[in-house]
């Protein structure tokens, strides 16, 4: 057995083992077609060809405990990386799982029971028209020319929800400004905030109208506590531009064996690089 897959090993078992306890306990409740060893199995591909700022491979900078709460976060959430719903975020020696806009939007279809998440860019000479409706948000027209389109500047971006019950839909607008006050929260506006504005804006304000559906439709304390540490990290605000381009009242938290996790640590350190290299199907392109 390889060093990657002893350290494999020691961290998948401890999550495997979580997951079980949890899915005992009946404070788990995975989706139906959701296979956590699946997840798990993607989820490794991806770090190991994920690296740090400084361009070294998480699973020999960061944490064992950190690896596996991120991963843990991730199976907590019903997410696969996969597909493209969430991201692993080094931060310093801590390693974070944070759901993508594609993420925020499979839970919102799974707890909230929403239909559709759809987003929209306003430009600069678009006509919208809204309405708010008993603290709801209602789009009634939006005008857009091929000419505003054309023109490229983006003065705004909204999200609307539908869902499928009797409940009306629901729609988030933001600004430019409030885009870019979200944004600044973390790099700022980015490389990739000026280069894919629009595409920015869009998963911005997805993830904002989602946000408070997801938290208020699960009665899980752990899955609620899992989201809202993922969004809440600091890691989350300082690594936007890496997204792109490369917990609470119950916390959820795994804490190796202490012995176990300084000889696993020993170990990570001397993998050579060809070894951290993906070996099987590639992981999502971030």
């Amino acid at each position: 057995m390889s060093n990657l897959a002893m350290v494999k090993k020691d961290v998948i078992d401890v999550v495997s083992d979580k997951v079980a306890e949890f899915k005992q306990k009946g404070e788990l409740d995975l989706p139906k077609n959701y296979s956590p060893e699946n997840a798990m199995k993607s989820a490794w591909l991806i770090l190991q060809e994920t690296e740090t700022k400084s361009k070294k491979p998480v699973l020999q900078e960061c944490s064992q405990d950190s690896i596996a709460n991120s991963l843990l976060k991730m199976v907590t959430l019903g997410l696969n990386p996969a597909k493209n719903q969430g991201y692993f975020i080094p931060y310093g020696k801590q390693l974070t799982f944070q759901p993508s806009y594609f993420g925020n939007i499979a839970i919102a279809k799974r707890v909230a029971n929403a239909e559709s998440v759809d987003a929209q860019v306003i430009y600069k000479g678009d006509e919208l028209e809204y309405e708010n409706v008993n603290g709801r948000t209602k789009i009634v027209n939006h005008k857009q020319t091929f000419e505003s389109k054309m023109n490229g500047e983006v003065t705004g971006a909204y999200a609307v929800i539908k869902f499928k019950d009797e409940r009306p839909n629901d729609a988030e607008i933001m600004t430019m400004k409030e885009l870019e006050a979200a944004w600044s929260q973390g790099y700022g506006k980015s490389d990739t905030h000026k280069k894919f504005t629009g595409e920015m804006a869009k998963k911005t304000v997805i993830n904002r109208l989602c946000k408070p559906y997801i938290n208020s439709s699960n009665d899980s304390s752990l899955f609620v506590d899992a989201y809202n540490d993922s969004r809440n990290t600091k890691a989350e605000q300082e690594a936007q531009e890496e997204i792109e381009e490369n917990a609470n009242s119950q916390v959820i938290d795994i804490e190796l064996e202490e012995q176990d996790q300084e000889e696993s640590e020993a170990i990570v350190e001397d993998v050579p690089e060809e070894e951290l290299q993906p070996t099987g199907t590639e992981g999502p392109d971030f």
